[in-house]
């Protein structure tokens, strides 16, 4: 392959703005620039607040010489977050991305990987590669396994010829990321090892979504079940409303109502609010050996609100402030108080 020169920004956070009129002025400087750069919270930020950039920032995704550094919402490690809240940050992403740019990307970009679940997360979201930003590396590429035998091939900044938007010079040739591990693949010999890799599939829904409405069910089960303090009992089948509006809603709200056929509780003892609108998407343990209960809940239309959320069963009563088509997360713990969750639960995209 060419020696060819990826050149990446990171977003400035306390000058996103600014951030971004420099990848603005480095892809208008010379037609053939190519920058990979920003997470997707960048791109969101800039669209609600300067859309006339955004729409050159689009411009340059659409003709492939801007791509975001997928595939997170912002830049985060596995060590910081949960498991359902890396794999929230890699969805979310892919779903802005598809939204906003028709378009999934294929490699990431982020701290090293030492978790075998993020690897198969990532897989699942349709990342290809994974980059790994100034991790040690003893080759230039190696593969990144999971626990289910799942892989992407993993690179680091180390080995390849990563610079900055100031270093680049006219002799350079930049290249974006999925734009350079595809030429990579079309010259590996070893067509087995690529065989379930398509560059030119466009995905639409993500594995991980599925993968996260199972574990919802699942979770609910043992909430409802084993209960946090003994305040959750077990509710009725009628509760398979719970998850409308999810992918595979119809089998897994199925399932859960079997798991729960025979028990006897209302659905205003879980939950109930003040609006007509605005319904329930989870309820779960925070953790196995947490009493904290995770209550998410998701307003359906296009209105803002000040609203009473309350759970008998979880002596929880608090005010919410919810806007359009927002979705909000509340930690519940064993004296019925609710805090806010992590904010990855509540992009609204």
């Amino acid at each position: 392959m060419k020696n060819y020169t990826l050149a990446v920004l990171k977003a400035d956070k306390n000058n996103i703005s600014g951030s971004f009129a420099e990848a603005i002025a480095f892809l208008e400087k010379n037609e053939t620039n190519k920058l990979n750069a920003f997470f997707a919270s960048d791109y969101k930020f800039i669209k609600k607040n300067e859309p006339e950039a955004f729409e050159k920032v689009k411009a340059f995704v659409e003709a492939n010489r801007l791509q975001p550094l997928g595939a997170w919402w912002n830049d985060s490690t596995e060590e910081k977050i949960s498991d359902e809240n890396m794999a929230r940050n890699t969805l979310y992403s892919q779903k802005f991305f598809m939204k906003n740019f028709s378009k999934v990307f294929r490699t990431g970009y982020g701290k090293k990987l030492t978790n075998p679940l993020a690897v198969e997360i990532l897989f699942r979201s349709r990342i290809n590669c994974y980059v790994e930003e100034d991790a040690e590396a003893k080759s230039e590429f190696y593969w990144l396994d999971t626990k289910n035998l799942n892989r992407i091939l993993g690179t680091s900044t180390k080995v390849l010829n990563f610079k900055s938007i100031d270093e680049v010079t006219d002799a350079d040739e930049t290249i974006t990321f999925d734009e350079y591990f595809h030429e990579f693949y079309n010259n590996l010999e070893d067509v087995d090892v690529i065989a379930d890799i398509d560059y030119s599939e466009s995905a639409k829904e993500t594995d991980t979504e599925k993968l996260l409405l199972q574990n919802e069910v699942l979770d609910v089960v043992n909430v409802v079940k084993n209960g946090a303090e003994s305040k959750i009992k077990e509710i009725n089948k009628a509760w398979k409303a719970l998850l409308s509006g999810y992918p595979c809603a119809d089998e897994k709200a199925a399932a859960l109502a079997k798991e729960l056929e025979g028990v006897e509780a209302c659905a205003t003892d879980i939950f109930e609010t003040t609006s007509e609108t605005v319904e329930l998407l989870a309820l779960k343990k925070c953790c196995k050996n947490s009493d904290k209960v995770i209550l998410r809940i998701r307003q359906t239309a296009p209105v803002s609100e000040k609203i009473i959320v309350k759970s008998k069963l979880l002596d929880a009563c608090f005010w919410v402030d919810i806007e359009p088509y927002e979705i909000r997360s509340f930690l519940i713990d064993s004296e019925g108080v609710a805090v806010e969750s992590n904010i990855i639960e509540n992009i609204d995209i």
